[in-house]
């Protein structure tokens, strides 16, 4: 059941035409004093007469972009666009500058509790000043120690292809 719509319009020249719509529907069996629900954003693409769902958020929290439904544990599922139906779902990390400098961050994913207290991370670096068509980066893997509070680097792959465990110097 819909429980709720919010419509976003513009006029075409000739009438109001839906660009867009966020509408909450039950995601369940209700029951007394239990109302399972979703949030569903839809847009519509150029030379689309109507919203396509892109995003939902359901009852379970989990947050899917690109697809309605997963069986998958997971929190966040994303899936390429219908447009291009080979390509991979693409997670994508940015740095606001546009020529980082050697050692600015570009994007990290951190594996913690619900406190957010992190056990492990994966980050990316500059490796060097950029610039035109040039991206040096590296990544670094941490993990926490038994008995630490933060991780600490443990492996490395540097621009140039280089691995190092235990060294943020590897040749």
């Amino acid at each position: 059941d819909r429980l709720g719509n919010i419509s976003f319009q513009g006029n075409d020249g000739t009438q109001f035409v839906e660009a867009a719509h966020i509408r909450a529907f039950t995601d369940g069996t209700p029951g007394a004093d239990d109302m399972p629900g979703r949030l569903v954003f839809s847009t519509t693409a150029d030379g689309a007469s109507s919203p396509t769902e892109r995003l939902r958020i359901d009852s379970s929290g989990r947050f899917l972009i690109g697809t309605s439904s997963s069986s998958a544990d997971a929190t966040l599922v994303l899936m390429k666009h219908s447009g291009d139906s080979n390509g991979p779902g693409i997670l994508h990390f940015s740095n606001p500058n546009s020529a980082p400098n050697n050692g600015a961050g570009l994007g990290l994913i951190r594996f913690s509790n619900s406190t957010q207290n992190t056990f492990a991370s994966i980050e990316a670096y500059a490796d060097a000043a950029s610039g035109s068509n040039d991206y040096p980066g590296r990544i670094v893997f941490s993990t926490t120690a038994d008995g630490a509070s933060s991780p600490t680097e443990r492996l490395r792959i540097t621009s140039a292809g280089d691995m190092g465990v235990g060294t943020d110097s590897p040749s």
